[in-house]
Protein backbone atom coordinates (compact mmCIF):
# COMPACT_ATOMS: atom_id res chain seq x y z
CA UNK A 1 0.00 0.00 0.00
CA UNK A 2 3.04 2.22 0.78
CA UNK A 3 4.43 1.61 -2.50
CA UNK A 4 0.82 1.84 -4.25
CA UNK A 5 0.59 5.76 -2.14
CA UNK A 6 4.17 6.62 -3.67
CA UNK A 7 2.99 5.72 -7.43
CA UNK A 8 -0.08 7.78 -7.13
CA UNK A 9 2.08 10.86 -5.85
CA UNK A 10 4.58 10.59 -8.75
CA UNK A 11 1.63 10.07 -11.01
CA UNK A 12 -0.11 13.25 -9.48
CA UNK A 13 2.91 15.70 -9.34
CA UNK A 14 4.68 14.08 -12.64
CA UNK A 15 7.89 13.85 -10.32
CA UNK A 16 9.78 10.47 -8.82
CA UNK A 17 9.22 10.16 -4.76
CA UNK A 18 12.10 7.58 -4.70
CA UNK A 19 14.46 8.46 -6.50
CA UNK A 20 14.34 12.22 -7.71
CA UNK A 21 17.16 12.85 -10.56
CA UNK A 22 18.11 15.79 -12.90
CA UNK A 23 16.15 16.49 -16.07
CA UNK A 24 19.88 15.71 -17.82
CA UNK A 25 19.91 11.86 -15.96
CA UNK A 26 16.37 10.96 -16.46
CA UNK A 27 14.74 9.54 -19.71
CA UNK A 28 11.46 9.96 -18.05
CA UNK A 29 11.68 13.16 -16.87
CA UNK A 30 8.80 15.45 -17.84
CA UNK A 31 8.16 19.44 -17.09
CA UNK A 32 5.74 19.68 -14.12
CA UNK A 33 2.11 20.23 -15.72
CA UNK A 34 1.01 23.50 -15.58
CA UNK A 35 -2.58 23.10 -17.32
CA UNK A 36 -4.75 20.24 -17.91
CA UNK A 37 -3.94 19.96 -21.30
CA UNK A 38 -0.59 19.72 -20.29
CA UNK A 39 -1.85 16.44 -17.93
CA UNK A 40 -3.53 14.77 -20.67
CA UNK A 41 -0.60 14.93 -23.45
CA UNK A 42 1.56 13.58 -20.33
CA UNK A 43 -0.48 10.65 -19.05
CA UNK A 44 1.36 8.15 -21.16
CA UNK A 45 5.01 9.14 -19.63
CA UNK A 46 3.16 9.96 -16.10
CA UNK A 47 1.93 6.55 -16.09
CA UNK A 48 5.23 4.48 -17.09
CA UNK A 49 7.03 7.08 -14.17
CA UNK A 50 4.06 5.92 -11.63
CA UNK A 51 4.48 1.84 -12.78
CA UNK A 52 8.34 2.79 -12.44
CA UNK A 53 7.58 4.46 -8.79
CA UNK A 54 5.51 1.32 -7.78
CA UNK A 55 8.28 -1.35 -8.63
CA UNK A 56 11.08 0.65 -7.37
CA UNK A 57 9.55 1.21 -3.78
CA UNK A 58 8.65 -2.75 -3.85
CA UNK A 59 12.71 -3.36 -4.50
CA UNK A 60 13.51 -0.39 -2.51
CA UNK A 61 11.42 -1.43 0.72
CA UNK A 62 12.19 -5.44 0.91
CA UNK A 63 16.09 -4.12 0.65
CA UNK A 64 16.17 -1.40 3.37
CA UNK A 65 13.90 -4.02 5.65
CA UNK A 66 16.48 -7.22 4.34
CA UNK A 67 19.31 -5.18 5.63
CA UNK A 68 18.04 -3.50 8.86
CA UNK A 69 16.91 -7.51 9.73
CA UNK A 70 20.31 -8.27 9.36
CA UNK A 71 21.94 -5.71 11.17
CA UNK A 72 19.27 -6.28 14.37
CA UNK A 73 20.25 -9.88 13.97
CA UNK A 74 24.63 -8.93 14.13
CA UNK A 75 23.45 -6.93 17.70
CA UNK A 76 21.59 -9.97 19.20
CA UNK A 77 18.96 -7.77 19.34
CA UNK A 78 15.91 -9.74 21.63
CA UNK A 79 12.99 -10.79 20.11
CA UNK A 80 11.58 -11.64 23.32
CA UNK A 81 12.70 -8.68 25.43
CA UNK A 82 9.83 -6.24 25.31
CA UNK A 83 9.24 -2.45 26.30
CA UNK A 84 6.44 -0.34 26.82
CA UNK A 85 5.75 1.95 23.98
CA UNK A 86 2.80 3.74 25.21
CA UNK A 87 -0.78 3.07 25.55
CA UNK A 88 -0.41 -0.13 27.09
CA UNK A 89 1.65 -1.69 24.40
CA UNK A 90 4.81 -3.26 24.19
CA UNK A 91 7.28 -4.03 20.83
CA UNK A 92 10.60 -5.81 21.27
CA UNK A 93 14.08 -4.50 20.99
CA UNK A 94 14.58 -6.20 17.98
CA UNK A 95 10.90 -5.06 16.07
CA UNK A 96 11.65 -1.39 17.60
CA UNK A 97 15.46 -1.06 16.49
CA UNK A 98 14.01 -2.38 12.48
CA UNK A 99 10.94 -0.24 12.55
CA UNK A 100 13.62 2.93 13.58
CA UNK A 101 16.17 1.73 10.83
CA UNK A 102 13.80 0.94 8.18
CA UNK A 103 12.22 4.28 8.77
CA UNK A 104 15.63 6.27 8.52
CA UNK A 105 15.44 4.79 5.11
CA UNK A 106 13.22 7.89 3.87
CA UNK A 107 13.55 11.53 3.62
CA UNK A 108 11.05 14.11 4.91
CA UNK A 109 9.57 13.70 0.96
CA UNK A 110 10.17 10.54 0.84
CA UNK A 111 13.10 10.43 -1.07
CA UNK A 112 15.79 7.52 -0.75
CA UNK A 113 18.60 7.58 1.37
CA UNK A 114 20.22 4.71 1.44
CA UNK A 115 22.38 4.05 -1.30
CA UNK A 116 22.77 0.30 -1.35
CA UNK A 117 19.18 -0.48 -1.19
CA UNK A 118 18.66 2.28 -3.91
CA UNK A 119 21.57 0.67 -5.96
CA UNK A 120 19.68 -2.23 -5.77
CA UNK A 121 15.93 -1.23 -6.97
CA UNK A 122 17.69 0.67 -9.81
CA UNK A 123 18.99 -2.73 -11.11
CA UNK A 124 15.97 -4.19 -10.30
CA UNK A 125 13.94 -1.86 -12.66
CA UNK A 126 16.39 -1.30 -15.17
CA UNK A 127 16.56 2.22 -14.29
CA UNK A 128 20.40 2.61 -12.83
CA UNK A 129 22.12 5.81 -14.07
CA UNK A 130 24.39 5.07 -16.91
CA UNK A 131 27.98 5.54 -15.90
CA UNK A 132 29.43 9.27 -16.70
CA UNK A 133 31.59 8.98 -19.82
CA UNK A 134 29.99 5.59 -20.75
CA UNK A 135 28.68 5.74 -24.56
CA UNK A 136 25.25 5.25 -23.16
CA UNK A 137 25.35 8.08 -20.68
CA UNK A 138 26.73 10.71 -23.93
CA UNK A 139 23.69 9.28 -26.16
CA UNK A 140 21.26 9.57 -23.64
CA UNK A 141 22.85 13.62 -23.07
CA UNK A 142 22.28 14.11 -26.57
CA UNK A 143 18.87 12.23 -27.31
CA UNK A 144 17.67 14.80 -23.85
CA UNK A 145 18.97 17.63 -25.45
CA UNK A 146 17.60 17.10 -29.22
CA UNK A 147 13.83 16.74 -29.95
CA UNK A 148 14.37 15.26 -32.67
CA UNK A 149 16.37 12.04 -31.50
CA UNK A 150 14.23 11.72 -28.76
CA UNK A 151 11.66 10.72 -31.51
CA UNK A 152 14.35 7.79 -32.67
CA UNK A 153 15.17 6.84 -29.27
CA UNK A 154 12.73 7.33 -26.79
CA UNK A 155 14.39 5.05 -24.27
CA UNK A 156 18.22 4.49 -24.21
CA UNK A 157 18.49 4.13 -20.05
CA UNK A 158 16.15 1.27 -19.83
CA UNK A 159 17.61 -0.83 -22.77
CA UNK A 160 20.73 -0.41 -21.95
CA UNK A 161 20.61 -1.78 -18.66
CA UNK A 162 18.34 -4.73 -20.06
CA UNK A 163 21.07 -5.57 -22.20
CA UNK A 164 23.60 -4.89 -19.13
CA UNK A 165 21.91 -7.55 -17.43
CA UNK A 166 21.35 -10.02 -19.59
CA UNK A 167 25.30 -9.76 -20.32
CA UNK A 168 26.53 -10.13 -16.44
CA UNK A 169 24.31 -13.63 -16.98
CA UNK A 170 25.79 -14.68 -19.88
CA UNK A 171 28.22 -17.93 -19.24
CA UNK A 172 31.66 -16.91 -20.03
CA UNK A 173 31.03 -13.21 -21.56
CA UNK A 174 30.48 -11.10 -18.54
CA UNK A 175 33.63 -12.18 -17.63
CA UNK A 176 35.19 -9.68 -20.39
CA UNK A 177 34.25 -6.93 -18.18
CA UNK A 178 36.42 -5.71 -15.69
CA UNK A 179 33.85 -4.37 -13.19
CA UNK A 180 32.06 -7.96 -13.45
CA UNK A 181 35.20 -9.90 -12.69
CA UNK A 182 36.08 -7.65 -10.25
CA UNK A 183 32.49 -8.97 -8.78
CA UNK A 184 33.07 -12.75 -9.85
CA UNK A 185 36.35 -12.51 -7.49
CA UNK A 186 35.45 -10.13 -4.96
CA UNK A 187 36.83 -11.07 -1.29
CA UNK A 188 33.29 -9.80 -0.28
CA UNK A 189 31.22 -13.54 -0.07
CA UNK A 190 28.10 -11.85 -0.81
CA UNK A 191 29.18 -9.69 -3.89
CA UNK A 192 31.15 -13.10 -4.88
CA UNK A 193 27.80 -15.02 -4.40
CA UNK A 194 25.09 -12.60 -6.34
CA UNK A 195 27.90 -12.43 -9.50
CA UNK A 196 28.14 -16.07 -9.50
CA UNK A 197 24.47 -16.59 -9.38
CA UNK A 198 23.82 -14.78 -12.08
CA UNK A 199 26.08 -16.95 -13.90
CA UNK A 200 24.50 -19.88 -12.95
CA UNK A 201 21.15 -18.67 -13.78
CA UNK A 202 22.53 -18.01 -17.54
CA UNK A 203 23.71 -21.29 -17.56
CA UNK A 204 20.65 -22.65 -16.35
CA UNK A 205 18.28 -20.41 -18.89
CA UNK A 206 20.17 -21.65 -21.81
CA UNK A 207 20.01 -25.31 -21.08
CA UNK A 208 16.43 -24.88 -20.83
CA UNK A 209 16.16 -23.03 -23.91
CA UNK A 210 18.24 -25.74 -25.52
CA UNK A 211 15.43 -27.84 -24.32
CA UNK A 212 12.37 -26.36 -25.31
CA UNK A 213 13.97 -25.16 -28.50
CA UNK A 214 14.77 -29.18 -29.38
CA UNK A 215 11.05 -29.75 -28.41
CA UNK A 216 9.55 -27.42 -30.57
CA UNK A 217 8.20 -25.21 -27.55
CA UNK A 218 9.59 -21.71 -28.16
CA UNK A 219 9.81 -19.60 -31.27
CA UNK A 220 12.17 -16.68 -33.17
CA UNK A 221 12.24 -13.95 -34.47
CA UNK A 222 10.42 -13.14 -38.28
CA UNK A 223 11.40 -14.04 -41.06
CA UNK A 224 12.71 -11.25 -43.59
CA UNK A 225 10.26 -12.06 -46.29
CA UNK A 226 7.02 -9.66 -45.80
CA UNK A 227 4.44 -12.43 -47.46
CA UNK A 228 6.20 -15.34 -45.63
CA UNK A 229 5.86 -13.63 -42.35
CA UNK A 230 1.72 -13.19 -43.17
CA UNK A 231 1.62 -16.64 -43.59
CA UNK A 232 3.45 -17.04 -40.76
CA UNK A 233 0.75 -15.51 -38.69
CA UNK A 234 -1.86 -16.85 -40.43
CA UNK A 235 -1.48 -20.04 -38.74
CA UNK A 236 -1.60 -18.22 -35.24
CA UNK A 237 2.37 -18.34 -35.04
CA UNK A 238 3.66 -15.68 -33.16
CA UNK A 239 7.70 -14.51 -32.80
CA UNK A 240 9.42 -14.65 -29.57
CA UNK A 241 6.73 -16.75 -27.90
CA UNK A 242 6.56 -20.35 -25.88
CA UNK A 243 4.46 -22.58 -27.57
CA UNK A 244 2.27 -25.16 -25.57
CA UNK A 245 -0.57 -27.36 -27.27
CA UNK A 246 -2.18 -25.08 -29.92
CA UNK A 247 -1.39 -21.76 -28.10
CA UNK A 248 1.65 -19.15 -28.06
CA UNK A 249 2.54 -17.14 -25.05
CA UNK A 250 4.76 -14.26 -25.85
CA UNK A 251 7.85 -13.66 -23.93
CA UNK A 252 9.12 -10.23 -25.57
CA UNK A 253 7.93 -8.34 -22.33
CA UNK A 254 10.27 -10.61 -19.68
CA UNK A 255 13.75 -9.66 -20.93
CA UNK A 256 16.10 -9.68 -19.97
CA UNK A 257 15.05 -13.28 -19.41
CA UNK A 258 13.44 -13.68 -22.19
CA UNK A 259 16.01 -12.85 -24.52
CA UNK A 260 17.87 -16.06 -23.39
CA UNK A 261 15.11 -17.52 -25.33
CA UNK A 262 14.77 -15.68 -28.27
CA UNK A 263 18.57 -14.97 -29.14
CA UNK A 264 19.03 -19.10 -28.54
CA UNK A 265 15.70 -19.79 -31.16
CA UNK A 266 17.34 -17.21 -33.49
CA UNK A 267 20.98 -18.85 -33.29
CA UNK A 268 19.36 -22.07 -33.51
CA UNK A 269 17.41 -20.99 -36.31
CA UNK A 270 20.85 -19.64 -38.29
CA UNK A 271 22.59 -22.90 -37.34
CA UNK A 272 19.63 -24.80 -39.28
CA UNK A 273 19.84 -22.80 -42.73
CA UNK A 274 23.69 -23.84 -43.38
CA UNK A 275 25.46 -27.02 -44.36
CA UNK A 276 26.74 -29.81 -42.24
CA UNK A 277 30.18 -28.75 -43.99
CA UNK A 278 29.70 -25.08 -42.54
CA UNK A 279 28.65 -26.85 -39.26
CA UNK A 280 32.10 -28.63 -38.70
CA UNK A 281 34.14 -25.23 -39.86
CA UNK A 282 32.43 -23.57 -37.48
CA UNK A 283 33.01 -26.13 -34.92
CA UNK A 284 36.51 -27.23 -35.83
CA UNK A 285 38.29 -23.89 -36.93
CA UNK A 286 39.74 -21.00 -35.77
CA UNK A 287 38.84 -17.47 -37.29
CA UNK A 288 41.25 -17.53 -39.77
CA UNK A 289 39.97 -21.02 -40.87
CA UNK A 290 36.68 -19.72 -40.89
CA UNK A 291 37.40 -16.83 -43.21
CA UNK A 292 39.52 -19.35 -45.47
CA UNK A 293 37.11 -22.08 -45.90
CA UNK A 294 33.29 -21.31 -45.28
CA UNK A 295 31.11 -20.96 -48.31
CA UNK A 296 28.16 -18.44 -47.60
CA UNK A 297 24.57 -20.10 -48.75
CA UNK A 298 21.51 -18.99 -48.02
CA UNK A 299 23.16 -15.08 -47.29
CA UNK A 300 23.78 -16.59 -44.11
CA UNK A 301 27.62 -15.96 -42.79
CA UNK A 302 28.68 -18.29 -40.02
CA UNK A 303 31.05 -16.22 -39.02
CA UNK A 304 28.39 -13.52 -38.16
CA UNK A 305 25.90 -16.11 -37.25
CA UNK A 306 25.88 -15.17 -33.53
CA UNK A 307 26.21 -11.46 -34.13
CA UNK A 308 23.09 -11.69 -36.61
CA UNK A 309 21.20 -13.40 -34.14
CA UNK A 310 21.67 -11.02 -31.49
CA UNK A 311 21.37 -8.04 -33.26
CA UNK A 312 17.66 -9.56 -34.71
CA UNK A 313 16.85 -10.26 -31.12
CA UNK A 314 17.58 -6.84 -29.78
CA UNK A 315 16.22 -4.66 -33.07
CA UNK A 316 12.79 -6.79 -32.10
CA UNK A 317 12.22 -5.23 -28.96
CA UNK A 318 9.59 -2.29 -28.63
CA UNK A 319 11.90 -0.38 -26.61
CA UNK A 320 14.12 0.39 -29.62
CA UNK A 321 11.62 -0.24 -32.73
CA UNK A 322 11.80 3.56 -33.65
CA UNK A 323 15.42 3.26 -33.77
CA UNK A 324 15.78 -0.03 -35.57
CA UNK A 325 12.94 1.47 -38.13
CA UNK A 326 15.49 4.36 -38.29
CA UNK A 327 18.63 2.28 -39.20
CA UNK A 328 16.74 -0.10 -41.24
CA UNK A 329 15.84 3.01 -43.53
CA UNK A 330 19.44 4.46 -44.10
CA UNK A 331 20.13 1.36 -44.84
CA UNK A 332 18.03 0.38 -46.97
CA UNK A 333 18.34 2.38 -50.22
CA UNK A 334 14.61 1.57 -51.00
CA UNK A 335 12.38 5.08 -50.68
CA UNK A 336 9.32 2.65 -50.66
CA UNK A 337 11.06 2.48 -47.13
CA UNK A 338 10.34 5.88 -46.11
CA UNK A 339 6.91 6.02 -46.45
CA UNK A 340 6.84 2.80 -44.23
CA UNK A 341 9.20 4.46 -41.43
CA UNK A 342 6.19 7.47 -41.87
CA UNK A 343 3.49 5.82 -41.50
CA UNK A 344 4.62 3.92 -38.42
CA UNK A 345 5.83 7.32 -36.70
CA UNK A 346 2.48 8.99 -37.59
CA UNK A 347 0.81 5.42 -35.77
CA UNK A 348 2.87 5.32 -32.94
CA UNK A 349 0.93 8.85 -31.86
CA UNK A 350 -1.92 7.25 -31.05
CA UNK A 351 -2.08 5.43 -27.71
CA UNK A 352 -2.24 1.84 -27.49
CA UNK A 353 -5.35 2.21 -25.50
CA UNK A 354 -7.30 3.76 -28.57
CA UNK A 355 -6.59 0.66 -30.78
CA UNK A 356 -7.23 -1.50 -27.71
CA UNK A 357 -10.60 -0.01 -27.21
CA UNK A 358 -11.40 -0.33 -31.12
CA UNK A 359 -10.07 -3.82 -31.27
CA UNK A 360 -10.60 -4.54 -34.75
CA UNK A 361 -10.33 -8.56 -35.33
CA UNK A 362 -8.50 -7.67 -39.21
CA UNK A 363 -5.30 -6.58 -40.29
CA UNK A 364 -5.51 -3.91 -42.12
CA UNK A 365 -3.41 -2.60 -45.34
CA UNK A 366 -1.74 0.40 -44.91
CA UNK A 367 -0.32 2.45 -48.53
CA UNK A 368 -0.75 5.95 -47.75
CA UNK A 369 1.47 8.27 -45.28
CA UNK A 370 -1.92 8.42 -42.69
CA UNK A 371 -3.50 4.73 -43.26
CA UNK A 372 -1.57 3.58 -39.83
CA UNK A 373 -2.71 6.73 -38.10
CA UNK A 374 -6.51 6.13 -39.68
CA UNK A 375 -6.68 2.37 -39.15
CA UNK A 376 -5.27 2.86 -35.16
CA UNK A 377 -8.53 5.13 -34.77
CA UNK A 378 -10.49 3.69 -35.85
CA UNK A 379 -10.77 5.36 -39.37
CA UNK A 380 -10.88 1.55 -41.06
CA UNK A 381 -8.63 0.92 -44.48
CA UNK A 382 -8.76 -1.93 -46.51
CA UNK A 383 -8.61 -5.21 -45.40
CA UNK A 384 -5.38 -7.23 -45.74
CA UNK A 385 -6.34 -10.83 -47.86
CA UNK A 386 -4.39 -13.73 -48.07
CA UNK A 387 -3.57 -15.59 -51.32
CA UNK A 388 -6.83 -17.55 -51.16
CA UNK A 389 -8.81 -13.75 -51.47
CA UNK A 390 -9.51 -14.12 -47.32
CA UNK A 391 -9.44 -11.34 -44.71
CA UNK A 392 -6.58 -12.24 -42.33
CA UNK A 393 -7.83 -11.93 -38.67
CA UNK A 394 -5.62 -11.07 -36.28
CA UNK A 395 -6.42 -14.21 -33.67
CA UNK A 396 -5.26 -12.19 -31.09
CA UNK A 397 -7.58 -9.37 -28.82
CA UNK A 398 -6.06 -6.07 -29.08
CA UNK A 399 -7.31 -5.49 -25.43
CA UNK A 400 -5.58 -8.67 -24.40
CA UNK A 401 -2.47 -7.63 -25.51
CA UNK A 402 -2.68 -4.10 -24.24
CA UNK A 403 -3.00 -5.57 -20.95
CA UNK A 404 -1.29 -8.87 -20.51
CA UNK A 405 2.24 -8.94 -20.71
CA UNK A 406 1.91 -13.10 -21.70
CA UNK A 407 -0.11 -12.17 -24.91
CA UNK A 408 -2.22 -15.70 -26.48
CA UNK A 409 -2.65 -16.56 -29.76
CA UNK A 410 -4.01 -19.60 -30.72
CA UNK A 411 -2.86 -21.85 -33.47
CA UNK A 412 -5.26 -22.18 -36.59
CA UNK A 413 -6.78 -25.09 -37.68
CA UNK A 414 -5.48 -24.57 -41.52
CA UNK A 415 -3.76 -27.28 -43.29
CA UNK A 416 -3.12 -24.64 -46.46
CA UNK A 417 -1.47 -22.26 -44.39
CA UNK A 418 0.35 -24.31 -42.57
CA UNK A 419 1.55 -26.00 -45.49
CA UNK A 420 2.15 -22.81 -46.79
CA UNK A 421 5.05 -22.24 -44.20
CA UNK A 422 6.09 -25.97 -43.78
CA UNK A 423 7.03 -25.45 -47.65
CA UNK A 424 8.67 -21.74 -46.61
CA UNK A 425 7.50 -20.48 -50.24
CA UNK A 426 5.69 -16.63 -50.28
CA UNK A 427 2.36 -17.58 -52.00
CA UNK A 428 1.42 -14.21 -53.18
CA UNK A 429 -1.58 -12.58 -53.96
CA UNK A 430 -2.00 -9.04 -51.38
CA UNK A 431 -0.72 -6.88 -53.66
CA UNK A 432 -3.01 -3.98 -54.74
CA UNK A 433 -1.80 -4.75 -58.47
CA UNK A 434 -2.76 -8.91 -58.06
CA UNK A 435 0.81 -9.51 -59.75
CA UNK A 436 -0.60 -8.42 -62.95
CA UNK A 437 2.79 -6.71 -63.90
CA UNK A 438 1.10 -3.81 -65.25
CA UNK A 439 0.98 -0.18 -63.72
CA UNK A 440 -2.21 -0.84 -62.18
CA UNK A 441 -3.58 0.20 -58.43
CA UNK A 442 -7.04 -1.61 -58.52
CA UNK A 443 -7.48 0.38 -54.65
CA UNK A 444 -7.96 3.67 -56.82
CA UNK A 445 -10.75 2.15 -59.36
CA UNK A 446 -14.33 2.66 -56.67
CA UNK A 447 -17.83 1.82 -57.68
CA UNK A 448 -20.41 4.72 -56.80
CA UNK A 449 -20.75 2.56 -53.31
CA UNK A 450 -17.45 3.08 -52.69
CA UNK A 451 -16.13 0.21 -52.90
CA UNK A 452 -12.86 -0.19 -54.44
CA UNK A 453 -11.53 -2.78 -56.83
CA UNK A 454 -9.28 -4.27 -54.72
CA UNK A 455 -11.76 -5.52 -52.56
CA UNK A 456 -14.03 -6.90 -55.06
CA UNK A 457 -11.29 -8.87 -56.83
CA UNK A 458 -10.17 -10.28 -53.35
CA UNK A 459 -14.13 -11.10 -52.41
CA UNK A 460 -14.43 -13.08 -55.97
CA UNK A 461 -11.37 -15.04 -55.60
CA UNK A 462 -12.86 -16.10 -52.43
CA UNK A 463 -16.34 -17.00 -53.71
CA UNK A 464 -14.49 -19.09 -56.19
CA UNK A 465 -13.81 -21.44 -52.83
CA UNK A 466 -10.15 -21.86 -54.01
CA UNK A 467 -9.35 -23.19 -50.53
CA UNK A 468 -11.04 -25.74 -50.94
CA UNK A 469 -9.24 -26.61 -54.01
CA UNK A 470 -6.07 -26.18 -52.16
CA UNK A 471 -7.46 -28.63 -49.86
CA UNK A 472 -8.33 -31.56 -51.63
CA UNK A 473 -4.60 -30.68 -53.76
CA UNK A 474 -2.80 -30.96 -50.56
CA UNK A 475 -4.56 -33.81 -49.16
CA UNK A 476 -4.29 -36.05 -52.10
CA UNK A 477 -1.81 -39.17 -52.92
CA UNK A 478 -0.45 -37.31 -55.91
CA UNK A 479 0.42 -34.46 -53.91
CA UNK A 480 1.99 -36.39 -51.47
CA UNK A 481 4.44 -38.16 -53.85
CA UNK A 482 5.75 -34.51 -54.90
CA UNK A 483 9.24 -33.15 -53.78
CA UNK A 484 8.86 -30.33 -51.62
CA UNK A 485 10.43 -26.83 -54.17
CA UNK A 486 14.38 -26.37 -53.37
CA UNK A 487 16.65 -26.63 -56.40
CA UNK A 488 19.84 -24.99 -56.00
CA UNK A 489 19.35 -21.34 -55.24
CA UNK A 490 15.42 -21.76 -54.01
CA UNK A 491 13.66 -22.31 -57.32
CA UNK A 492 10.59 -23.56 -57.75
CA UNK A 493 10.87 -26.24 -60.33
CA UNK A 494 8.39 -27.80 -62.48
CA UNK A 495 6.45 -31.09 -60.51
CA UNK A 496 7.27 -29.75 -57.17
CA UNK A 497 4.55 -29.19 -54.50
CA UNK A 498 5.85 -25.50 -54.85
CA UNK A 499 4.82 -25.83 -58.55
CA UNK A 500 1.55 -27.03 -58.41
CA UNK A 501 0.10 -25.03 -55.82
CA UNK A 502 1.71 -22.07 -58.00
CA UNK A 503 -0.19 -23.39 -60.82
CA UNK A 504 -3.55 -23.45 -58.99
CA UNK A 505 -3.65 -19.86 -57.53
CA UNK A 506 -2.71 -18.57 -60.89
CA UNK A 507 -5.23 -20.50 -62.25
CA UNK A 508 -7.88 -19.10 -60.00
CA UNK A 509 -6.18 -15.37 -60.00
CA UNK A 510 -7.05 -15.11 -63.55
CA UNK A 511 -10.61 -16.74 -62.98
CA UNK A 512 -11.33 -13.99 -60.63
CA UNK A 513 -9.86 -11.07 -62.80
CA UNK A 514 -11.86 -12.07 -66.11
CA UNK A 515 -14.83 -11.99 -63.53
CA UNK A 516 -13.71 -8.44 -62.53
CA UNK A 517 -12.89 -7.48 -65.79
CA UNK A 518 -16.78 -8.13 -67.21
CA UNK A 519 -17.69 -5.37 -63.83
CA UNK A 520 -17.88 -1.63 -65.45
CA UNK A 521 -18.96 -0.07 -61.85
CA UNK A 522 -14.99 0.49 -61.09
CA UNK A 523 -14.03 3.53 -62.05
CA UNK A 524 -10.77 6.20 -61.42
CA UNK A 525 -10.75 9.83 -60.63
CA UNK A 526 -10.17 10.68 -64.04
CA UNK A 527 -13.51 8.80 -65.21
CA UNK A 528 -11.09 5.43 -67.28
CA UNK A 529 -12.94 2.72 -66.26
CA UNK A 530 -10.42 -0.29 -64.60
CA UNK A 531 -11.70 -2.75 -67.93
CA UNK A 532 -10.22 0.12 -70.17
CA UNK A 533 -7.00 1.26 -68.37
CA UNK A 534 -6.45 -2.66 -68.22
CA UNK A 535 -6.66 -3.03 -72.02
CA UNK A 536 -4.58 0.05 -72.63
CA UNK A 537 -1.84 -0.92 -70.28
CA UNK A 538 -1.88 -4.66 -71.44
CA UNK A 539 -1.42 -2.82 -75.11
CA UNK A 540 1.20 -0.48 -73.90
CA UNK A 541 3.13 -3.20 -72.65
CA UNK A 542 2.94 -5.69 -75.87
CA UNK A 543 4.05 -2.26 -77.79
CA UNK A 544 6.90 -1.68 -75.56
CA UNK A 545 8.11 -5.06 -76.19
CA UNK A 546 8.09 -4.94 -79.50
CA UNK A 547 9.99 -1.85 -80.01
CA UNK A 548 12.48 -3.37 -77.78
CA UNK A 549 12.96 -6.66 -79.94
CA UNK A 550 13.57 -3.95 -82.72
CA UNK A 551 16.19 -2.70 -81.38
CA UNK A 552 19.45 -2.82 -82.86
CA UNK A 553 22.47 -5.09 -80.67
CA UNK A 554 25.73 -3.77 -80.55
Amino acid sequence: MDSLRAAHVALKNADAVLDKVSKNKNELYIEPPKTTVDKVIQTPTRLLQAEDEFFKQINYRAKVYSNVVREALDKNLSKKKTVDIGRGRKASEFDLYVEKRFNEGFGKDGEALFKDALDYAQENTFTKQLREGSIGASVQTAVNNSPLLRQIMPFVRTPVNIAVAFGQRVPGVSLLSKRFRKEFFSPNPRIKAAARGKQAIGAAMFTTAWYLYQSGAITGGVDNNRVKNRQKFDTGWRPYSFKFGDKYYSFERLDPIGMFFGLFADMADVWDRVSEDERQILGEANMMALINQMDVKDGIDLLTGTAFATAKNLVSKTYVKSLADTLELLNSGNPDRGGAFIRNKLGSFVPSIVPAIINDPYYREAREYTDTLKNRIGLEGDMSFNAMGEPRLRNQSAADSLINPFTVSVEADDIVSKEFVRLNQAFGGIGSDIGLGLNIDLTKFTNKQGKNAFVEYNEILQSLEVRKALEKLITSDRYKKLTDNYVGDDIAYKGSKTAVIQKLLSTYKKRALKKLLKNKSFVSQDGLSFRDSYINNKKNNIRQKRNKELLPIY
